[in-house]
């Protein structure tokens, strides 16, 4: 595995939305931006390959692992959505979940909408960023290590 330059990092703040960068990060070597701090890109884990999020650098730590080193010369289409989910399903009716925050905790919960289905949800990946992200790694990653 040959060890790979550290460039210059492309700022938070010229990042664009939708424009894939070439990453040096935890677990990401491709991502495109989504305007939240973030970038989305595939992740390999025990042979599994999936959607995934990492924080820009200049997000601080310990959670700012991505660092921007060039740009991909291509943006995700527009009729793309720029997240790893594209909605939360129950498993028995198909019925999409409906997104609730609870204020107490602090974050958004998945849930059911009035049916007798008691059925549990299971996120749907966002096949098409997928399959996108995937063809880039083919044609720009020639080193996967």
């Amino acid at each position: 595995m040959a060890l790979r330059k550290i460039e210059p990092v492309i700022p938070l703040q010229e990042c664009e939305v939708g424009r894939v960068y070439d990453l040096y990060s935890r677990n990401l070597r491709l991502g495109v931006y989504t305007g939240a701090g973030t970038f989305i890109g595939i992740r390999e884990k025990f042979r599994a390959r999936f959607l995934d999020q990492e924080q820009h650098w200049d997000t601080g730590a310990p959670f700012g692992t991505a660092r921007p080193l060039g740009v991909i010369p291509v943006r995700v289409p527009a009729g793309i959505p720029l997240q790893p989910y594209t909605g939360c399903f129950c498993v028995e009716c198909g019925v999409e979940f409906i997104a609730e925050k609870e204020p107490e905790r602090g974050f958004i919960k998945q849930v059911h909408p009035p049916a007798p289905c008691t059925g549990h949800g299971r996120w749907q990946v966002n096949a098409a960023l997928f399959s996108f992200l995937d063809f880039l790694e083919k044609a720009y990653v020639s080193d996967p290590d």
